[in-house]
């Protein structure tokens, strides 16, 4: 077993349930609410994240990667699956920001993508398959939320809603230890390398995340509500 991974897990899992409720709480004391509200959303992701890393602590303590039993590609079927309503969950804010007001367009590609992931665990044999196969699912989803809250950051768009900068950078942070997984799961001497590692940079990427949502710089929003008095 990798203490060091595990520990890391732990923490992950503390912290996302921490931050889901601390949105979810922000959302029901909203005058309004809507399911497509960020906080309601983000909140689900934040749960969603929390179940899939206690799989991982599962898969962590149990297995070795490249397992070939078919126990471990059982579960790694399972929280492939947890990753596709988590990245589901992604492409779900770009649509609201993007396509609220289309409501067909954004069913249709919400539709076409929840599919494409539903396929690929179906038909996929090995873990070298599914991994390499949905990392294409997961990378255009990824640039487009990059590309999203920089939009937005630099449009001054949403500023009462959420900082883009703080989560533009947190996404950035959280693609990149991504693409440096499999390098960092290859070494060290342990069976799972450094994943703990990149397990540490997701979790600051995505109380970057958080914070980004829950907290809007105050600065901005002081100056979107004298411009809204402005206007009034």
């Amino acid at each position: 077993m990798d203490l060091e991974l595990l520990i890391t897990l732990i923490l992950r899992i503390i912290v996302s349930f921490a931050c889901g409720g601390l949105l979810l709480r922000s959302w029901l004391r909203s005058k309004k609410r809507f399911f497509s509200d960020f906080p309601f959303v983000f909140s689900l992701m934040f749960f969603t994240l929390a179940v899939a890393k206690i799989i991982d602590a599962f898969i962590a303590a149990a297995f070795v990667p490249g397992d070939p039993s078919m126990a471990f590609l059982s579960w790694i079927r399972l929280r492939y699956s947890v990753m596709a309503i988590n990245t589901i969950e992604m492409l779900a804010i770009i649509l609201i920001i993007w396509f609220r007001s289309k409501r067909k367009a954004s069913i249709l590609i919400f539709s076409g993508y929840s599919l494409a992931w539903i396929l690929v665990l179906l038909v996929a044999s090995s873990y070298e398959t599914i991994s390499k196969t949905l990392s294409y699912l997961v990378v255009p989803v990824m640039i487009a939320l990059i590309f999203t809250f920089v939009f937005t950051y630099r449009q001054k768009r949403l500023v009462n809603k959420f900082n883009s900068l703080v989560v533009a950078i947190g996404t950035i942070i959280y693609a990149a230890s991504q693409f440096i997984r499999p390098s960092l799961t290859n070494m060290g001497s342990s069976a799972w390398g450094l994943t703990w590692l990149s397990e540490l940079i997701d979790l600051i990427a995505w109380a970057l995340i958080f914070w980004g949502f829950f907290k809007p710089a105050m600065p901005i929003k002081k100056d979107a509500e004298y411009q809204e008095e402005i206007v009034a």
